[in-house]
């Protein structure tokens, strides 16, 4: 037996039970899974970095949850269509508020709108 194969072997074992003052062994529980609002790690991805994005006033968690209810669990379409409505919407709220002169409520919008943009898969 070589060091790492006895290495690899015990940590094996370790991990599987763990004695607490000479306790019975109990075993480990599973490594925790990351929480995501989908199974499918690349709209996970995007809804996080969306939600990274509402930090810096580039989006809205609110409408981060709406988008993600209307996404089908592996559908890229359906996820492209919801980031790009919510994308549509606010540009066409940020046109109107330049429209009418609302400078920092226009550039707010036209930020979310690219973030959202941006964010469809």
């Amino acid at each position: 037996m070589n060091r790492r194969s006895f290495l690899a072997s015990g940590i094996t074992t370790v991990a599987g039970t763990i004695a607490v003052n000479g306790a019975p062994a109990q075993t480990l529980a599973q490594e925790p899974t990351p929480i995501s609002p989908f199974t499918d790690a690349d709209f996970g991805f995007a809804a996080q970095i969306s939600l990274g994005h509402s930090y810096y006033r580039a989006g809205e968690p609110g409408k981060l949850l709406a988008i993600v209810s209307k996404i089908k669990t592996g559908d890229f379409e359906s996820a492209w269509a919801a980031y790009h409505q919510a994308g549509v919407e606010l540009r066409t709220l940020a046109e109107s508020a330049a429209a009418k002169r609302h400078n920092v409520s226009a550039r707010e919008a036209y930020l979310a709108a690219t973030s959202y943009f941006s964010s469809a898969p």
